[in-house]
């Protein structure tokens, strides 16, 4: 398996070819287009790697052996915001970081009962 170098970006920017690309311009959003990945560095907490999986971006991080993950989406949410929220979910313990984890997969499951009301709503818009 061969290793790519990523570019690092620092807390608010990424220097390519002797230019500055500050995160969340234009400039920043071509340059994803770009690469694969990169290795992002903010100021207060650890550094992590961020790819690009078939236009998807992730972020990842081992922490005690163990890898933690963050779906970001679409281009358009690899924003600082969205980087240092990341960074800072992998700062947390063990404990603290699976109850977030837990929190984050109930928010977005849908109950049986709402599936089939969405379901009827739906059958009832074909009719």
């Amino acid at each position: 398996m061969v290793r790519r170098k990523f570019l690092e970006v620092g807390n608010n920017s990424v220097t390519v070819e002797g230019n500055q690309i500050r995160i969340g311009t234009d400039a920043w959003y071509k340059w994803l287009d770009t690469v694969d990945g990169f290795y992002y560095v903010p100021s207060e907490y650890n550094p992590f790697t961020v790819k690009n999986r078939n236009g998807y971006w992730y972020c990842y991080k081992t922490v005690s052996g163990k890898q933690r993950n963050k779906y970001l989406g679409e281009l358009e949410n690899v924003n600082f915001e969205n980087l240092q929220k990341t960074a800072i979910e992998f700062s947390f313990n063990e404990s603290d970081y699976l109850q977030l984890k837990e929190k984050q997969v109930k928010k977005y499951k849908i109950k049986p009962e709402d599936k089939v009301k969405q379901l009827e709503k739906e059958l009832d818009n074909i009719k």
